[in-house]
């Protein structure tokens, strides 16, 4: 067994409920599109990416590729800047596929097809795009659950925009999506052995994006 898990087993989480705010999502988000059916107030600034149809991405897969491709389901493949130099986008984001609630965070470059909504933080000196990723993937069954219409079903944007989602100090945070890295990381290199550490990795992660007043997280203080 590694330390760090040995560790984990142990963790009592504190995060100074204190400190915390609460916001909705459209209140801490940019997004790239204007959603029908939301308050045109609710979004004030509109991101742009470029984008391809399904068909157009997978032309642009190259065998030793370094830039990913993403549709919206699970495909994987990778491209070269050659190839793709007038659709490659470099930018860290948060996607939202039609289909399905496949939510990915992505840093760096990449394509996409143009069936992904896609957002990030609205500062990043204030709020983290990856934390909000990973409250995103807290909430997968509640967001999966706003998907509705004909196939490729689409996400009521109106009710993820109106989320609530608690907001911590940044240097929290950043705490947080490192603990839940490294649970990231452990399961992708393990596989098959790491499922019942991926039970712990998502009771810690509702844990520590809980922030439950009624209930009293003293202890080792590793948020500290």
């Amino acid at each position: 067994m590694r330390k760090g898990i040995g560790k984990m087993n142990k963790i009592i989480i504190d995060t100074l409920t204190k400190n915390v705010k609460w916001y909705k999502i459209y209140e801490i988000t940019q997004w790239d599109k204007i959603f029908q059916n939301v308050d045109k107030k609710l979004q004030k600034k509109k991101l742009n990416y470029a984008k391809v149809s399904a068909a157009e991405l997978k032309s642009l897969e190259e065998k030793d590729g370094n830039i990913p491709l993403y549709t919206t389901g699970l495909f994987d493949a990778k491209t070269i800047e050659i190839t793709a130099k007038n659709f490659i986008n470099n930018d860290e984001v948060i996607t939202i596929p039609d289909g399905r609630a496949n939510i990915r965070y992505i840093n760096g470059k990449f394509v996409i097809t143009d069936h992904n909504k896609l957002c990030k933080s609205f500062d990043k000196n204030i709020v983290s795009t990856k934390y909000i990723y990973y409250f995103f993937k807290n909430k997968n069954i509640e967001i999966q659950s706003f998907y509705t219409g004909a196939a490729p079903q689409s996400c009521d944007m109106n009710k993820l925009l109106n989320l609530q989602i608690p907001i911590p100090p940044l240097e929290i945070q950043n705490k947080i999506v490192s603990v839940l890295d490294k649970f990231s990381e452990l399961e992708a290199e393990l596989g098959k052995e790491l499922q019942l550490r991926k039970k712990q990795y998502e009771y810690y992660r509702n844990k520590l994006l809980s922030f439950d007043k009624e209930k009293e997280m003293g202890g080792s203080g590793f948020l500290r």
